[in-house]
């Protein structure tokens, strides 16, 4: 995840499905830990990666980098009201 991949397809990594991963979360609270870890650190790759495109002077195609940061688990959970 700190390459900026999402946890279902560490499930796919691993060979597992999405529901494993999350009945996982419930049983082993360092297992939870460890994805909301991995989640910052997604958050980090992709918002690191839109900061030097933003601050270069090579392309970078905005709609996609804005699309892909909104849907990360870490970005939708600070944007939900208290």
């Amino acid at each position: 995840m700190s390459g900026g991949h999402s946890l279902q397809s560490f499930a796919g990594e691993i060979g597992c499905s999405r529901d494993t991963l999350y009945a996982w979360e419930k049983r082993h609270p360092e297992f939870a830990n460890a994805v909301d870890l991995g989640e910052i650190k997604c958050l980090y790759y992709w918002e690191r990666l839109g900061i030097q495109a933003l601050t270069s002077l090579k392309r970078f195609n905005a709609r996609v980098w804005i699309l892909t940061v909104r849907n990360l688990p870490a970005w939708r959970s600070m944007s939900k009201p208290p």
